[in-house]
C-alpha cells in the first residue's frame, strides 16, 4: 500500500493541503509509544531534522532514525496514509531510498508568496531577506532536481493551483498512483486563505530585483503539472500575483481600524484587570471583616456570662455584708447601753466602730480585687478547657482526683458547718458577755479586764472566721472549676463514642464489601480456571494452532532473504507479544537470525555447515538451547511458513520467487530439527544446600521448564546426596534421589530406598568406581536414557549455579565430576559384556 509525502517551502500552506487530503480520505500518521512518550511523523521530523542537519548538502539519519521511522511505517501499514512537512524538502533522497511505495506532492510558490506568508505568521525581528531568498532558491531547486529524477513517483503542482483546483489534484493522484481518494465539496468564492493584499504588495517591492529568483522561478513555471480544472472558476477568485492599488488600500484601512480597537481592547482589559483586583481586595477585607465580628460576638456572649456570674457573686457577698451589719448594729446597741453608764468605755467603742468602718472599706477593697481575680480566673478557666481537650489519656487520673477533691470538698463543707457552729456558739458567749457585763456593772475593774480580755477574744475569733470565709470562697471557686472540668470531659468522651459508632459503621460497610468482591473474584477465578481448561482441550486438538497480529514482511538488503516483524503472535501455547527476525538461504536450507536477545541468541541459526569445524559449532550451538529457545525456533518456522502460504505480498516488496526459495529452505530446515536427536533442554536451574542429618547432606536441583523428546514438566525436582561430612571421606558414597512425584518423567519409577516415609528411586555410587548395577538393570529405556543425559549435565549445572562459598562449590563440582566419570565406566563396562 502506498504513502503520500506532502512537502514544499511554506508550511502553512502545506496544513491547509494536509487538512483537504485528510478529508478526501487520507489517514494521518497515528503514533508510537517510546519510553511513555508518544511519537508520530511530526514529533519525528522535531527530533532528527535540526538546522545543523538541514544545513548539510547531504544529510544523514543515523541507524536510530531509520529504526524508529521503520517502526512509525509498521504502525501504520494497515491503510493509505501520509504526512505533510517542510522538513521533509531536505530529506527527499532519503524518503526516495527508504520506501519505494511512498509518492510525493512537491508544492512550489513564488518568492512574494513566500515572503508574505512568514510576514504573517513570523515575528519581523527574525526576518532576514537576504537568508529568507536563500533558503527559498535551495527548496525549489533542490525540488526541482528531485522530480526530474523521480518524474513517476512526484507530482510537482503550484500552491495556487493546487489550493483553487483540490479536486483536480485529487484526480490526477488517482490517475497516476491509483490512491483510494475521494473528491470533496469545493469551498466558496474564496477557495484557500491567500496572504493578505498589503503582505503581498511588500513582498512584490523587495522581490523585483532579484533576477536569479525570477529565472529560477520561471523554470519551475514551466514544469509544474498545470491543473486545469472540468468547469470555469469564478471570475472573483484573484490570482496571488495579482494585487490592485483598491485592495492595498483597503487592507490598509482594515488594518489602521483594527489597531485602533485593539487599543480600545487593551485599555478597557487594564480597566478591566484593576477593577477586579479592587473587587479581590474588597472580598478579602469583607472575610478579614466576618471573621473579626464573629470573633467579637463569641467574646461578647463570654463577657456577658462572666459578668452575670460576677452580679451573682456580688449580690451573694452584699447580702453577707448586710448580715454582718445587721448584727453589729445590734451589738452597737447593745454598746451604747453601757457607753451610757461608762463614757470611758463609750469612746473605745466607737474607736471599735470607726475600726469596723475600715475593715468594711477594706473588705469592699478585697470583694473589687475578687473580681479582678474573678475574670483572671474566667481567662485561666479558658485555657484550661483548651488544655483539657489535649487530655484525652488522662481521663481516668482526672476521674481518681475528682473523686479526691469530692472527698475533699466534703470535708471541707463538715469543716464549714463546724465553723458555723463555732460562730454560733461564739454569739452565744457574746451574749453572755454583755449579760455578765450588765450584772457586774459595779464592779468596774473586774468587768474592764473582762471586757478587755473579750475583746481580744472577739478578734481572734474574727479573723478566724475571714480565714474560713476565705477557704470557704477558695473551695467553692475550686468546685465550679473541677464541675466544669467534668463537664467537658463528659463531652469529649461523647463526641469519642459518636465517633467510635462511625468507624465502627464504616468498618462493617468495608467487610460488607470485601465480601462482596471476594464472591466476585471466586466466580472469576472459576470462570479463568474453566477457560484454561478449555485452551488446554483446544491445544490438545489442534496442535498446530497459529494466530497472529499484525505482520510486516520485505525483502532484505542481500535480496536472498527476508526481514520479518510480527505482534501478538501465538503458537500452541506460546505467546509472543512482538518478535523480529531475519532469514537467510546457504545451500538451499533457511537459517534465523533473531533481533531480540531476551528471546533467543542473536547467533546464526541453521542446521547446515560446509566444514567439519562449523557443524560442530552449529551442533553446539542448538544443543544449548533452552526448552522456550528451542520452542520459538519451531514457532518461528511454523508462522513463516504459514504466512508465506496464506498472506498475499506486492511483487515489489517480496517476489513470488522468492517466496518458493524460502519455503522451500524452510521446509528442509524443519526436516532437520525434526530429526535432531533428543537433548535434555530446560530454561533456568535453582540449587539449595540442605542438611538431612547428622552425616548426610545434599544439593536439591530443580530444573524449570525441562523437556527431552516428546515429554516435558513445569519442573524438575531431584537430589544429589552424599553420606559423610568429616572432610577426608566426603564424596566417598554419593546417590542421586527422584521423589515420586517425578513419575511424571520417569514413566516406570520404584522405591529402592526401603523408607516407607519418604520413598524415592535412589542410584547410588562409591568410590573409586562402584555402582547399583541391580537398580540401573531394573529401569526401562526411556528412564534410563533419561537418566543417562541428567548425570552428562550435572557437572555443568552444580559448578554453574553453586549457591555457597568457593570451598564449597569445588567440593560438590568434584561430587558431580565424579558421578558422571563412575557412570561412564560402569554402563560402558556392562554394555560391552556378553549377553
Amino acid at each position: 500500500m502506498k504513502m503520500l509525502c506532502i512537502t514544499g517551502v511554506s508550511e502553512p500552506d502545506l496544513i491547509q493541503i494536509e487538512e483537504r487530503f485528510c478529508q478526501a480520505g487520507m489517514a494521518a500518521s497515528l503514533s508510537i509509544e517510546r519510553n511513555g512518550k508518544q511519537l508520530n511523523m511530526r514529533q519525528w521530523h522535531d527530533r532528527f531534522c535540526d538546522d545543523a542537519l538541514m544545513a548539510e548538502e547531504m544529510p544523514s539519519i543515523g541507524k536510530f532514525g531509520e529504526q524508529l521511522a521503520s517502526e512509525i511505517f509498521f504502525s501504520n501499514m494497515d491503510s493509505f496514509w501520509g504526512w505533510a512537512d517542510n522538513r521533509s524538502v531536505h530529506l527527499l533522497d532519503f524518503w526516495g531510498d527508504f520506501d519505494p511505495r511512498i509518492v510525493f506532492v512537491l508544492t512550489c510558490c513564488s518568492l512574494e508568496h513566500y515572503l508574505a506568508r512568514l510576514m504573517e505568521n513570523r515575528d519581523a525581528a527574525s526576518l532576514d531577506l537576504e537568508v529568507l531568498v536563500s533558503q527559498w532558491h535551495q527548496c525549489h531547486a533542490h525540488l526541482l532536481h528531485f522530480y526530474h529524477a523521480h518524474p513517476e513517483r512526484c507530482l510537482l503542482v503550484e500552491i495556487h493551483d493546487c489550493a483553487a483546483h483540490f479536486n483536480v489534484l485529487i484526480q490526477a493522484c488517482r490517475d497516476k498512483w491509483d490512491l483510494s481518494l475521494t473528491g470533496i465539496p469545493e469551498p466558496g468564492p474564496e477557495p484557500y486563505p491567500f496572504p493578505v493584499p498589503l503582505a503581498r504588495h511588500i513582498a512584490a517591492g523587495f522581490t523585483g530585483p532579484l533576477k536569479e529568483a525570477e529565472s529560477l522561478w520561471n523554470e519551475i513555471k514551466s514544469t509544474v503539472s498545470t491543473l486545469t480544472p472540468d468547469t470555469p472558476e469564478s471570475s472573483d477568485t484573484t490570482a496571488p500575483g495579482h494585487v490592485s492599488f483598491s485592495h492595498v488600500v483597503q487592507s490598509y484601512q482594515t488594518l489602521k481600524d483594527r489597531s485602533a480597537e485593539f487599543r480600545r481592547i487593551s485599555d478597557l482589559e487594564e480597566q478591566l484587570e484593576d477593577k477586579a483586583g479592587r473587587v479581590r481586595v474588597f472580598e478579602e477585607q469583607t472575610s478579614t471583616l466576618q471573621k473579626e465580628l464573629g470573633e467579637k460576638e463569641s467574646r461578647f456572649k463570654d463577657l456577658e456570662q462572666k459578668s452575670r456570674e460576677a452580679s451573682e457573686e456580688n449580690k451573694l457577698i452584699l447580702l453577707q455584708l448586710h448580715q454582718v451589719q445587721e448584727e453589729l448594729e445590734s451589738m452597737l446597741l447593745k454598746k451604747q447601753e453601757v457607753e451610757q453608764q461608762w463614757g470611758e468605755q463609750q469612746k473605745k467603742l466607737k474607736a471599735d466602730l470607726n475600726g469596723k468602718d475600715q475593715q468594711l472599706k477594706q473588705r469592699e477593697e478585697q470583694i473589687s480585687i475578687l473580681e479582678k481575680q474573678l475574670k483572671e480566673g474566667a481567662e485561666k478557666l479558658t485555657q484550661q478547657q483548651q488544655a483539657a481537650a489535649k487530655k484525652d489519656r488522662d481521663l481516668d487520673q482526672l476521674k481518681k482526683e475528682l473523686g479526691e477533691k469530692e472527698i475533699r470538698f466534703k470535708d471541707l463543707e463538715h469543716k464549714n458547718q463546724e465553723i458555723n457552729e463555732e460562730n454560733e456558739l461564739i454569739l452565744q458567749q457574746l451574749h453572755q458577755v454583755q449579760e455578765e457585763l450588765e450584772s457586774i456593772f459595779l464592779k468596774k475593774q473586774e468587768t474592764e479586764h473582762q471586757f478587755s480580755a473579750l475583746q481580744k477574744e472577739l478578734g481572734q475569733k474574727e479573723t478566724r472566721f475571714k480565714d474560713l470565709e476565705q477557704k470557704n470562697q477558695a473551695v467553692n471557686k475550686e468546685k465550679e472549676q473541677t464541675l466544669l472540668q467534668l463537664q467537658s470531659l463528659r463531652d469529649e468522651h461523647k463526641k469519642n463514642m459518636r465517633e467510635s459508632e462511625q468507624r465502627l459503621y464504616e468498618l462493617h460497610e468495608a467487610q460488607e464489601k470485601l465480601a462482596h468482591y471476594l464472591i466476585r473474584y471466586q466466580e472469576q477465578t472459576k470462570r479463568l480456571e474453566m477457560a484454561e481448561a478449555r485452551w488446554e482441550r483446544l491445544l490438545k486438538r489442534m496442535p498446530d494452532y497459529l494466530d497472529y497480529g499484525d505482520v510486516r514482511i520485505i525483502r532484505g538488503q542481500d535480496g536472498t532473504g527476508l526481514i520479518c516483524e510480527v505482534r501478538d503472535l501465538e503458537v500452541g501455547a506460546q505467546t509472543y507479544p512482538e518478535l523480529a527476525f531475519e532469514t537467510f538461504l546457504v545451500g538451499g536450507f533457511a537459517g534465523f537470525r533473531f533481533k531480540h536477545p531476551d528471546h533467543i541468541t542473536q547467533r546464526d541459526l541453521i542446521p547446515v555447515a560446509q566444514t567439519s569445524e562449523e557443524a560442530k559449532k552449529q551442533s553446539k550451538l542448538f544443543k544449548s538451547l533452552s526448552t522456550s529457545e528451542w520452542d520459538l525456533l519451531h514457532a518461528t518456522a511454523h508462522f513463516l511458513k504459514t504466512c508465506l502460504k496464506t498472506e498475499p505480498f506486492e511483487e515489489e516488496t517480496v517476489p513470488a520467487s522468492l517466496v518458493q526459495k524460502t519455503l522451500k529452505g524452510l521446509d528442509r530446515f524443519c526436516e532437520v530439527i525434526a530429526g535432531f536427536p533428543q537433548t535434555l533442554r530446560f530454561d533456568e536451574v535453582n540449587i539449595n544446600e540442605k542438611t538431612l542429618s547428622k552425616d548426610c547432606e545434599y544439593l536439591e536441583i530443580c530444573l524449570e521448564n525441562l523437556s527431552c523428546g516428546d515429554f516435558a514438566a513445569p519442573e524438575f525436582v531431584f537430589r544429589l546426596s552424599c553420606a559423610g561430612l568429616q572432610s577426608f571421606d566426603f564424596g566417598s558414597n554419593p546417590r542421586l534421589e527422584f521423589s515420586e512425584e517425578t513419575g511424571t518423567i520417569l514413566k516406570n519409577w520404584f522405591d529402592s530406598s526401603n523408607n516407607p516415609d519418604d520413598p524415592r528411586l535412589e542410584l547410588r555410587f562409591a568410590l573409586p568406581e562402584a555402582m547399583d548395577l541391580e537398580v540401573w538393570n531394573q529401569l526401562s529405556g526411556e528412564d534410563a536414557e533419561f537418566i543417562r543425559m541428567l548425570i552428562s549435565h550435572l557437572p555443568a549445572l552444580v559448578e554453574g549455579n553453586a549457591t555457597s562459598s568457593g570451598q564449597e562449590e569445588s567440593k560438590w563440582s568434584a561430587v558431580a565430576r565424579n558421578v558422571e566419570q563412575i557412570f561412564k565406566r560402569r554402563t560402558q563396562v556392562e554394555e560391552d559384556q556378553p549377553a
